[in-house]
């Protein structure tokens, strides 16, 4: 506990910075404030949108455009802006196709070490305190699980990839945060929480861990696991049901419907040793 309360007050009074490191992936402002776009989608734009549901299995009335990045079953974000280079040139596809949680996204061995970088007190775009804590024990769950995926809030580390974690505003109040999915073997670059979408006065310090869990599990390559074809576990498990449901996964569409610890499924920890080989 004493070292969480150290890390807080280094997160509270700024040392880190957003986008300060060459490592970081900078966000342009249409990615970090969005609203839906009521519009048809170009040529261009449905054929970005059927390639994500022919190669990656989302339905296509699951995705959404909203100003430069297709949104896909509410959360899942796909930046437009350099889409073919990022999302085409797969390093997953050097490895054996895999039918569940991320069939077409893993990070590579050499951006396993993600650095999650949150503004600096002050800025517009800072986390509360509460969702601070909550991200730190978002990352600790998943440094728990003794994978070959490591968070890390220090810059003296050795990390090898930048996560920007940002607290913004959505149109969306229905879509609590949102998170860039991995690409080239990358994880993605940014996790945004939408301070339009919370009462912060009823909001508990389980739950806001528990939606930072999930939004994390997007960035190295989990979807959701009720989202039929994207459900893992008939595939993991090989039991033949091909709807087989567990609403205990913190990848389960609605994490709150998870909001205690250990937040982890015995199947998402299993999803995740097989996807991740330790």
């Amino acid at each position: 506990m004493t070292a969480i309360k150290n890390l807080m007050y280094v997160l509270i009074i700024g040392v880190f910075s957003v986008s300060c490191d060459k490592n970081a992936e900078l966000l342009s402002s249409d990615l970090i404030e969005h609203s839906v776009l009521h519009q048809e989608p170009s040529f261009d734009i449905q054929r970005k949108i059927d390639y994500l549901c022919s190669m990656y299995g989302f339905k296509e009335s699951s995705v959404q455009l909203r100003d430069s990045v297709l949104m896909v079953e509410g959360d899942i974000a796909f930046d437009l802006n350099g889409f073919w280079e990022k999302y085409a040139d797969r390093y997953e596809d050097q490895v054996q196709l895999r039918s569940h949680y991320a069939r077409r996204g893993l990070v590579a061995p050499q951006y396993r070490t993600i650095l999650l970088s949150v503004p600096p007190a002050g800025d517009r775009y800072a986390l509360p305190t509460s969702w601070l804590t909550a991200l730190i024990y978002a990352a600790e769950a998943w440094n728990g699980l003794n994978g070959p995926i490591r968070f890390t809030f220090y810059r003296g580390d050795p990390y090898t990839f930048t996560v920007n974690v940002m607290y913004v505003f959505g149109s969306d109040p229905e879509t609590l945060a949102w998170a860039d999915y991995p690409g080239g073997g990358k994880p993605g670059s940014y996790v945004s929480i939408n301070s339009n979408g919370f009462d912060e006065s009823t909001r508990p310090l389980n739950s806001r861990t528990a939606i930072l869990i999930h939004e994390l599990g997007h960035v190295i390559g989990f979807s959701h696991t009720d989202e039929v074809p994207n459900n893992g576990y008939s595939y993991l498990l090989d039991t033949g049901d091909k709807n087989l449901e567990d609403p205990t996964s913190v990848m389960w569409h609605h994490a709150l419907s998870n909001p205690q610890p250990p937040y982890f499924s015995v199947y998402d920890i299993e999803a995740y040793r097989y996807l991740y080989g330790f």
